[in-house]
Formats: C-alpha cells, sequence, structure tokens
C-alpha cells in the first residue's frame, strides 16, 4: 500500500509540474505502462514508472515531461513547420536545434528542471551508446550538434556518455556554425529569431 501511495502521489505531481511548466491548466496527463509519450491536444500520455519507482526511472520520467512541457509552452510548431528545411538531415538536424533552444529555456530559468533535463540526456545517450562511439559513421550528426547546441545555450557541459558523440563532430561544426551557435545562445527565448 505505502507504495501504491508514493507512486500516485508522485504521478499527480509530475502530472501538475507538467501543467505548470506548459502554461496549460486544461491537459489531462495520464500515464502508460511500456507507452511512449505522446498525446494530442490537451490529452497527454507519459510513460509509467515501476511500482517500486527505481532512481533512473524516476529522473528519466521527470527529464521527458518537463522536455515535453516546455515545448508546448515554448515551440510555435507553424513557424517551425514553415521554416523546415527539405532534406531528411536537414530536418534532423533542425529538430535537434529547436529541442536544444526549448530546453534551454527551461534550463535557464528552473535547476530543477535543468537536472531533470540533464539526467534524461545522460540515460538516452547511454541508451543510444554514444558513450562507446569510436568513428562518424556511429555518430549521427544531428543528434551530435543538438548536443553540442545544448551544451553552448545552456553554459553547461554535455551529458558524460555524449562525448564521445560529440567529440566525433565537434571540430567540424564548430569551424563551420560555433559562430552561429554562439549567436543564437543570446536569442533561444526567441523562436523567430
Amino acid at each position: 500500500m505505502k507504495n501504491d501511495e508514493a507512486l500516485s502521489g508522485f504521478l499527480r505531481g509530475t502530472a501538475a509540474t507538467f501543467r505548470a511548466l506548459a502554461g496549460r491548466n486544461d491537459l489531462e496527463v495520464g500515464f502508460v505502462k511500456g507507452g511512449r509519450p505522446g498525446g494530442y491536444g490537451e490529452h497527454v500520455r507519459l510513460p509509467m514508472p515501476k511500482q517500486a519507482m527505481p532512481k533512473d526511472e524516476v529522473a528519466d520520467l521527470r527529464g521527458v515531461a518537463d522536455g515535453w512541457a516546455l515545448k508546448m509552452r515554448h515551440h510555435d510548431a507553424a513557424l517551425h513547420a514553415k521554416r523546415m528545411p527539405e532534406t531528411a538531415e536537414a530536418q534532423a538536424v533542425y529538430d535537434a536545434l529547436e529541442t536544444a533552444r526549448v530546453e534551454a529555456v527551461g534550463s535557464r530559468y528552473f535547476p530543477g528542471v535543468r537536472k531533470n533535463l540533464r539526467e534524461h540526456a545522460e540515460q538516452d545517450c547511454h541508451a543510444k551508446n554514444y558513450h562507446r562511439v569510436t568513428s562518424r559513421d556511429d555518430a549521427p550528426f544531428a543528434d551530435a550538434i543538438g548536443m553540442l547546441a545544448r551544451e553552448i545555450f545552456t553554459g553547461e557541459k554535455a551529458p558524460e556518455s555524449a562525448g564521445p558523440l560529440i567529440d566525433q563532430w565537434r571540430a567540424h561544426i564548430e569551424e563551420n556554425a560555433g559562430a552561429d551557435l554562439t549567436d543564437l545562445r543570446d536569442m533561444v527565448d526567441d523562436q523567430d529569431a
């Protein structure tokens, strides 16, 4: 019974935090076992942690929820679609930079959100085996530029597990887009910039 109460309280708190970060009290936040985050309109679905609430799952869920809530609040889907590049690789880079921008906004103002997003990024990079990357063939460019942009936009070193991924592309990105990323750092609050 104690675990049920703890889980229930955690889910209520996560849902309330999601609504607050998203700036939307009208959202109906639900949790799905084994599910991926999703939803439409005012219905939001987040992954359900195990009853025992392992620390890593709790931290990851908080990061997923915070990232998505920030996107709901600070991302204009119509503007994003209007400026979407044509090629798949360029679209992936564009999406990665937008995710870095949105998450940087929340990270700047909320230290707890910054911690949650960092933990989620660490776990996500580890799950994708980026800590084992030894060549560019295994290092998706979009993910590398997204992680490097996150580092520049927040002023916080990228997660340790992202290091080998970023190392494959850092010199190339800094040479070709470093100044642009630095300029964008000062405009993360403005998607239209």
